[in-house]
């Protein structure tokens, strides 16, 4: 990922941890993350968890801190927040779906979902951030350090 201005490594941290759940799902028989079920209910149930103690948190940093910030300064950005914001109602919609799973189309629904996070970090660490550190004045990339300084939640395992 690209070097980011200071304020937003908290978010491209949660990124990351991001980009290796979708990778998990699409290798769902190798493991890359610690406790990754071989069963997709299981594997369902693992997202599940994962969205609740990682992009709750993320998306809930992005949508009172940063989106506001970007909407107020960077006038070009609204059509991307717009969308950002679909994207995170959608995948709060897979992770309700995941909590009771369909056997039969669980597997196709956790590949569309990783495809749709995956999609949506690489737009945010991609557009929306460069866009962002280029046209927000100093003084509000600072003010987004601050209101993005939280204590990240633990970052899954990695399998070793």
């Amino acid at each position: 990922m690209a070097r980011r201005h200071k304020s937003l490594v908290p978010l491209s941290q949660d990124h990351y941890h991001g980009l290796l759940l979708a990778e998990q799902i699409r290798t769902a028989e190798r493991t890359i993350l610690s406790g990754w079920p071989k069963d997709p209910a299981g594997q369902a149930r693992f997202v599940v968890e994962f969205f609740r103690e990682h992009l709750i948190p993320h998306f809930q940093a992005e949508e009172e801190s940063l989106f506001p910030q970007v909407i107020e300064h960077v006038p070009s950005g609204r059509g991307q927040v717009k969308d950002l914001l679909n994207e995170h109602r959608l995948m709060r919609e897979f992770a309700e779906g995941f909590r009771n799973p369909d056997p039969e189309k669980t597997p196709e629904q956790l590949k569309n979902f990783a495809q749709l996070l995956d999609g949506h970090i690489r737009k945010e660490e991609r557009e929306l951030f460069p866009l962002f550190e280029a046209e927000a004045p100093p003084e509000v990339l600072e003010r987004i350090g601050h209101l993005l300084h939280r204590s990240p939640p633990e970052p899954p395992a990695s399998a070793s």
